[in-house]
Parts: structure tokens; sequence; C-alpha cells
């Protein structure tokens, strides 16, 4: 059994069936006007951008359109093309994706197309082209060349078929990362040191000490290395505090140091990622940019595992901002304009009553690393991209290959306003 539920405009979701989708199609209209050749001539090119935005996953796209006219005699061709505009860490790739086209008022001019899966400079950025030589370049191309069409509308559609699967982020591959700690510790030689007796340098945290083997620290940080070498009483010193950091935070970024090993805490939070992270980059281990991804990650999987709650994700988006993780912030992104867009929108700005709401919101206006976007930019943005999109569910069966055509009655849109 296959159930249908077209949903019209991009709100957030109304749910009519008690499992998942199986597949997803977003479908996006793009109306462009047959212009007179002037001067017998007709080159032209146009570009549009648009957003699939499902749960945590939002992808830009850009679809080209230009003809040309080249040869002697001349001769029209009609190049259209789609390619991701932002490459993306992890995204879901299309299984499919189908070009059509139809005159408006006119049944004499239309057709379709699967689009050919094409090669990019960035091997992670999709791109789809119509093959040059095929009957809809060549449909496509006489509607447009045919002077009596000048003024009309040409309708071009673009259908993206995705496994819902595919949006299920296993992270597996993503990333350079740090291993756990094996399972038995006893015998490794990384963690005898750790474990020494003979540890002759003592680190003064907020909530403790913690004795460890100095010359381990000299070998495995470049902060103790500099810090032991810089003068003679540094080469003599035998302890260090670090009062704004808790023990246990020390000793985590400790074990990595010495072990090249980190266990993600069972309590993790932004605030303690914040201060992990931070941690490393005072003592500036070796390998520090793969524990930096390793948390990085197990946010990322924290956050998959609900966002329901509005609040949970402001507070993870605000830290994935600031401390500049990209993934994490797109997915924060991507779940608001999906799931909360409109209470977003009603709680989270200067005129809130709550001054926890209004400090967030300020956070969230200032611009990123490198003078990017603010997050309530792209917030805006990646709503008004996703609204040009039409999205359909598919539950029940998988289809199969080059199967990707969908109902078009207008009686079975749904509008969701319910975020």
């Amino acid at each position: 059994l296959v159930v249908w539920n077209l949903s019209c405009k991009m709100g957030s979701i109304v749910k009519v069936c008690d499992e998942d989708p199986t597949e997803i199609i977003f479908i996006y209209d793009w109306p462009v006007q047959v212009l007179q050749p002037i001067n017998g001539f007709n080159v032209f090119g146009d570009t549009e951008t648009f957003c699939t935005n499902y749960r945590s996953a939002t992808h830009e796209w850009m679809v080209h359109l230009y003809r040309t006219n080249f040869g002697l005699p001349s001769r029209p061709r009609i190049h259209l093309y789609l390619e991701q505009s932002r490459v993306a860490t992890t995204h879901p790739s299309p299984k499919e994706c189908k070009f059509s086209f139809r005159l408006l008022e006119d049944s004499n001019y239309r057709a379709n197309i699967i689009a050919a899966r094409s090669v990019t400079t960035f091997s992670s950025m999709d791109s789809f082209r119509v093959p040059r030589d095929s009957p809809f370049v060549d449909s496509l191309t006489q509607c447009f060349t045919d002077q009596s069409n000048s003024g009309k509308t040409i309708m071009i559609t673009i259908d993206l078929l995705f496994s819902a699967e595919s949006f299920n982020f296993g992270f597996n591959s993503w990333m350079s990362t740090v291993p756990a700690p094996p399972a038995n510790t006893t015998d490794d030689f990384r963690f005898k040191v750790l474990n020494s007796e003979d540890a002759d340098f003592t680190i003064h945290c907020r909530d403790g000490d913690l004795k460890i083997s100095k010359s381990a620290l000299f070998l495995s940080s470049d902060y103790f290395r500099f810090l032991f070498t810089a003068n003679d009483e540094g080469l003599m010193s035998k302890e260090q505090s670090v009062p704004d950091y808790n023990l246990e935070s020390v000793r985590k970024i400790l074990v990595f140091m010495i072990t090249g090993t980190f266990e993600i805490p069972t309590n993790l939070t932004p605030e303690l990622s914040r201060e992990l992270i931070d941690i490393a980059m005072h003592f500036k281990p070796l390998n520090r940019d793969a524990l930096r991804n390793t948390i990085h990650r197990a946010l990322c999987k924290l956050l998959l595992q609900d966002f329901s709650v509005l609040d949970k994700i402001v507070h993870f988006l605000v830290f994935a901002h600031e401390m500049n993780l990209s993934q994490l912030k797109v997915m924060c992104m991507s779940i608001i304009v999906y799931e909360h867009y409109r209470r977003f929108k009603q709680e989270y700005n200067e005129e809130s009553p709550n001054a926890v709401r209004r400090e967030l919101h300020e956070r969230l206006r200032r611009s990123g690393f490198l003078l990017t976007v603010s997050p309530l930019s792209r917030i805006d943005s990646i709503r008004r991209q996703s609204l040009k999109c039409r999205r359909i569910f598919r539950y029940g069966m998988k289809s199969k290959i080059n199967s990707i055509d969908v109902p078009r009655n207008s009686s079975d849109t749904m509008w969701n306003d319910v975020d």
C-alpha cells in the first residue's frame, strides 16, 4: 500500500500516518517567459535557487537554463542542469531527478526526462544534467524558438526523489575523529602512564588536583612543551593551575592528549562541550582538530535523539554558531524551519518578555566566523527558499527506478500551518 501526502508550500508536518515515509519528493516549479530574439540572435541565461528542507537536513540548489545559437547555419540549443550551491559535510543524495516542461495554456508543448547525474568539482556535491542530444532538449528548444510563443510562459518543473532513510545520518565516515578507549586498558602501555605512581606534576583544577607525568605532558602538548622549556623556572616547575576548569573535564583531555583516545561523556551538553574544547585549545594537544570533530559529531547525534523542544534547539544553535560548528548549526536551523518556524519567530525576538530569549535572540543576530550571515538571516533565507518547493511523502513500498511520477490532483494537497 502506498499512501500519498502532498504538502503544499512548506509548513510543519501534519502526520497522517503512524509510520515514517519511505520516500520524499520535492517539486520545484520555475516559470520562464519566452523572449523575442534580438536581431535574430538569441542568447540568454537564467538561474534560480531553492531549498529542499526535511527535518535536520537543508540543501540549497541552483537550476541553470541557457540557450545559445551556434554553427552555420545557426542551431539553437537549450542547456538545463541542476546542482547544489553549497558543499555539505554530509547530506542525503537524491535517487532520481526528473525535468519536465509545459507551455502554459497550450498542450502542444510538453515533455519530461530523467536527468543524468554528472561529475562535479566536489565529489560531495550532487549535480544533474539534461542530456543535450535528447528529444526533450529538441522539444524544449523548439518551444523557446517558436516565434508564435513569444511572450508566453514555459513552466519548467524539477522533481527530486529521496529515500527517507538517506536523511538518517550515520556519521560513520564524517570527518577525522578520535577513537574511544579500548575495553581493556590494563595492559595498554598508553594508559599505564596515567596510572603511574611516579607522577611528578600536579594540575590544580577548580574542584580538585590531578597528578600526572611531566614527561607525558611534554611529549603530548605544545602548551606544556613551551612551558617547560621557556626558562629555568618552567623546567623546574611541578604544578600548574587551571582554576576555570572542572577536574573531570581536564582528566578527559589529558587522557586524550596522552593516549589518543576520547570517551564521550554520558552527560554531554553544549556547556560541557564548550569547556572540553576550551581546555583542548588551552593545552594544545596534538590532533586537537580531531577531538573537536568528535565532540561536534556527538552533539549532532544528541540533537537527533529529540528535536521536539524548541528551547533545546535554540540552545544548541547558539552554541554551534559561537563555536563555528557548521554541521550542527545547519541541522539546528533546518529543524527550526521544518518544525518550529512560526513559534520561533513569536518567542525569540527583541521584544520578548522573556529576558533569556531576548538575550539568545541578540546572540543569533550577530555575524559568524569570517563575517558570515547571522543565523537569524539564514533561517529566514532557508524558509523563503523552502517555500518555493512542494513536498510529497510516500508511505509503504519503495518505488522502482524511473517511477518518480506522482499524482497532480490539487484535491490531494494538504496545507500545513501548525508551526
